[in-house]
């Protein structure tokens, strides 16, 4: 029992150093495992993976294209590589096949992670900040919502609460979306898809109290606080713009029914508004 536990470890050990390494890529399209130590203006000093403890290596930064960092953050080095020249290749008995092409690395789709914030949402004193997740081939996004209003009280951005509740003051946003995109091979991109957006606000409530005095019945109507809600199904339309590798412009409209408390129901279907409307002007990073 004692060796297969020194054995699992042992395989732990080596597990847990093969993720400690940083890549190193260069232009030739080659790279190389090593501990990044130093970038400066012009060089890269980095360790010998195997050997951490000896010589510092320095490389020239023009000779690299992007370091990838043991965490799985990038680091463009090198945005515009010089083109690489096929090496003509000499066919020999027995290796008639043609030597596979390599697909060049694609700087703009590299990151697949966005940080936004919506510009459009400050007009509203909203700071709300959006997390855009790729996968399949860049073909899908994930976003993730979260926004924090400033307002004393509802302003014009929101008619569907201060046209039908009274005194709002809207809190905070919460939403989750899933995009799709048509095309991955262009810097602009159209993009659809469909958002869940939930809002938190305060609202007047007008309470009629009855009272009897002096065998007489008066009314009388009480102002309180409440709280209410709205959680809204969108369709989004948008573009997005790669402006660089790591720079990301990003417009949208979403606009599809809604529900929430009674007041809110009640009193905005009085009005003629059945859908929510929701804008985005925003820039991003992407890492």
């Amino acid at each position: 029992m004692l060796n297969r536990s020194l054995i699992a470890f042992s395989f732990l050990i080596v597990a847990l150093s093969l993720k400690s390494q940083d890549y190193i890529y260069l232009n030739n399209g080659s790279k190389f495992e090593a501990k990044v130590k130093e970038i400066t203006p012009n060089e890269i000093k980095y360790k010998n993976i195997n050997n951490p403890d000896g010589p510092t290596y320095v490389i020239a930064k023009n000779e690299v294209l992007f370091l990838e960092y043991k965490n799985g953050v990038v680091d463009v080095i090198n945005k515009n590589p010089t083109p690489i020249s096929p090496k003509p290749v000499t066919p020999t008995a027995g290796n008639n096949k043609p030597e596979a092409k390599k697909t060049p690395t694609d700087l703009y789709y590299m990151n697949k992670n966005t940080l936004l914030i919506n510009g459009l949402a400050l007009t509203n004193a909203d700071i709300t900040l959006m997390y855009d997740r790729e996968f399949a081939k860049s073909h899908l996004s994930v976003t993730v919502l979260g926004g924090y209003n400033f307002n004393k009280q509802t302003t014009w951005p929101n008619l569907i609460l201060k046209g039908a509740l009274s005194n709002t003051k809207k809190n905070y946003d919460l939403g989750l979306g899933l995009n799709f995109y048509p095309s991955t091979r262009r810097k602009s991109q159209y993009f659809m898809g469909i958002m869940v957006k939930y809002m938190n606000f305060n609202f007047d409530r007008e309470i009629t109290i009855e009272e009897t005095i002096g065998g007489f019945v008066y009314q009388k109507i009480e102002i309180q606080k409440a709280n209410g809600y709205q959680l809204a199904g969108m369709f989004v339309n948008g573009f997005q713009v790669r402006l660089t590798p790591t720079i990301t412009y990003k417009a949208f409209v979403g606009i599809g029914p809604y529900t929430g408390n009674s007041e809110l129901l009640t009193n905005s279907g009085s009005l003629g508004i059945t859908n929510k409307m929701y804008l985005g002007l925003c820039i991003g990073y992407r890492f």
